[in-house]
């Protein structure tokens, strides 16, 4: 527990350093993995909320353990390596740290549904409760994200991590959401090779839902031709060192953009992406200046 207290404020310490710059101008480096409320750390939830099999998480005591999770990185000194399918689905989960031990998040893992499929039971109020998707930054064994993981979401801004191989089918989708899309800003790692059916649909395309799309690696093996469905039409970009991406792509304009450069280049991305928004990354007037990202300080209250 102490090394993780730690590890968190080590980052805390850079993105301060990070947020004291004004308004440098930088190569696109990722957006925030955050949504609304993420402008504390959160405290780390206790092994003793999670039950652990073959080293995935197959049951989570939200009566108890609330509904801000932070998934620990091993549990009794076994590594947790997998998220297994609905294990947080239904739960009114409004934040969660997924760490970088994660190779698989399961099927409608955390899926927030309830009230529009039936079989609620006495949580039938419970939809699109999910406001912050932080996943810690490094690690090298490939992530899955399974079919409708995230299903029914609030989330503003997503960063899917670099590790990422393969985004299921329904894995963002909001089609059964309260509202339409709040998904405005999405950055795609680096080895996804697999995008599935309606992964990012929008229940309406009004107002234009992800305003801000970009494009790590090169074009996805496997990309469904309704991945995006409904989510409007704004232009989007790709990394200048990624290929085969053609334009327009499902309805949207593809412009290559610089990506990052130096012996770290996530280490910007890497920093908002875990939940602090005194560091909010957006684009640099795409219309006339597509090679860049600026990084603006926003109040800190933090000493």
């Amino acid at each position: 527990m102490g090394a993780k207290s730690a590890k968190r404020g080590a980052f805390w310490s850079r993105a301060r350093k990070l947020a004291a710059l004004p308004c440098i101008a930088l190569v696109a480096a990722g957006l925030a993995a955050v949504g609304p409320g993420a402008a504390t750390a959160q405290a780390a939830t206790p092994d003793s909320c999670f039950t652990l099999s073959g080293g995935s998480i197959t049951v989570y005591t939200v009566a108890t353990c609330g509904t801000v999770v932070d998934i620990p990185s091993s549990i009794g000194g076994v590594p947790v390596t997998g998220i297994a399918n609905n294990v947080f689905r239904d739960q009114g989960i409004t934040s969660v740290t997924i760490p970088n031990t994660i190779t698989t998040i399961g099927t409608s893992a955390f899926k927030q549904t309830c009230g529009t499929e039936g079989g609620c039971g006495t949580t039938a109020s419970i939809r699109d409760t999910l406001q912050t998707l932080t996943f810690e930054p490094g690690g090298s064994s490939p992530l899955t994200i399974g079919n409708e993981a995230f299903r029914v979401n609030s989330l503003t801004n997503l960063y899917v991590p670099d590790r990422t191989t393969s985004i299921g089918n329904n894995a963002f989708d909001q089609v059964f959401s309260n509202e339409p899309s709040r998904l405005k800003n999405v950055t795609i790692g680096t080895d996804v090779t697999s995008i599935g059916n309606q992964a990012f649909q929008s229940k309406t395309a009004s107002p234009s839902p992800i305003t801000n799309m970009a494009f790590r690696g090169n074009y996805p093996t496997t990309l469904n031709a309704a991945a995006f469905n409904n989510v409007g039409s704004a232009p989007w970009y790709y990394w200048s060192s990624a290929t085969g991406w053609p334009s327009p792509m499902q309805g949207h304009t593809m412009s290559s953009v610089a990506g990052p450069s130096g012996a770290n280049p996530p280490a910007i991305g890497d920093a908002v992406a875990t939940g602090l928004q005194e560091v909010t990354v957006n684009w640099t007037n795409p219309a006339s200046n597509v090679t860049g990202r600026s990084v603006e300080a926003s109040t800190d209250s933090g000493t």
